[in-house]
């Protein structure tokens, strides 16, 4: 009962002066952008509250539950993707971005569709306030390692050697 007097005075306080109240609890809460995309993208975190290092993983989705599908199974994917560090000079604001990778640990391109980002503290545990997040995968095909693509290649001859006809005929026409 005490401290629920005490709050009451801090807000009645805080609204006479204009001022605002000392926040009694923070909450960890992180987001990011984008939500989907395929190997390489970059994802650009920002999480407010940080007081400790949120690192951040990478999973693999196995089972929802609920009609917003919440993960209630997974699979993390190879070492953590990044760390998401406390701002040096004491903003609630942390920022960090971190990279998707195409492959898995043992080399095999992520084929998966529904991924999911979950945030650990640096020893590994689930930071419970923050939910895992999902992340819409969209796997490209990638060419057979020493598989040689000569249309590629050819096209490219051809467009420099017709750009390299083009500046001589352009040459000769002015001058």
């Amino acid at each position: 009962m005490a401290k629920r007097g005490l709050v009451v005075v801090l807000a009645v306080l805080g609204l006479l002066l204009g001022r605002p109240t000392p926040s009694l609890a923070t909450v960890l809460s992180c987001y990011f952008t984008p939500t989907s995309g395929g190997p390489g993208t970059v994802l650009h975190i920002s999480c407010s509250e940080v007081y400790g290092p949120a690192v951040v993983n990478l999973i693999v989705a196995q089972e929802t539950a609920g009609p917003g599908g919440t993960l209630t199974k997974f699979q993390r994917i190879g070492t953590p993707l990044g760390t998401i560090q406390p701002d040096p000079q004491g903003k609630t604001e942390s920022q960090g971005t971190v990279v998707i990778p195409g492959r898995l640990p043992d080399g095999t391109p992520i084929t998966a569709r529904h991924l999911g980002i979950l945030y650990t503290d640096k020893s590994g545990n689930r930071l419970p306030e923050l939910d895992v997040k999902p992340f819409e995968f969209v796997p490209t095909v990638l060419p057979t390692t020493g598989r040689a693509e000569p249309f590629g290649w050819l096209l490219s001859i051809i467009a420099a050697m017709l750009t390299t006809v083009g500046l001589l005929v352009r040459r000769q026409v002015i001058s």
